[in-house]
């Protein structure tokens, strides 16, 4: 049987511009505290910022090591992110007309919710 070669347009995964996209740009604040991130003030928004709402920052147990780890949940469709924190000596970063010394870098990743429940329902 011979095989059959699928068509580029089949392997390329296009966006609907119909849909909203959920991006944000945002600045964690300096904290010492590890829980000041359940409380909110972590999170600084910018002003040009016009979404519908602000995402939420919380900490929780991870659902792998049980150690904690902040998770970011988006204000309106449910969607749920785990912020990694990515910290290197030496760096810099370059924002509009200022320098952040701080090399830190934080990235977010989509997480399936469920995962979240886990480690809570093994204890």
């Amino acid at each position: 049987m011979p095989r059959i070669k699928a068509s580029p347009k089949k392997c390329v995964k296009t966006s609907n511009p119909q849909q909203s996209s959920n991006t944000w740009v945002f600045l964690l604040k300096d904290c010492l505290d590890p829980f000041c991130y359940d409380l909110g003030e972590a999170l600084e928004v910018p002003e040009g910022f016009a979404g519908t709402g602000t995402p939420d920052i919380v900490q929780l147990r991870h659902p792998q090591s049980g150690t904690p780890a902040m998770f970011l949940f988006s204000p309106g469709d449910g969607m749920v992110q785990e912020v990694l924190t990515f910290s290197e000596n030496r760096r810099s970063w370059f924002i509009e007309e200022s320098v952040k010394s701080d090399g830190k870098l934080h990235l977010s990743t989509p997480i399936d919710p469920i995962f979240l429940a886990l480690p809570y329902l093994r204890k």
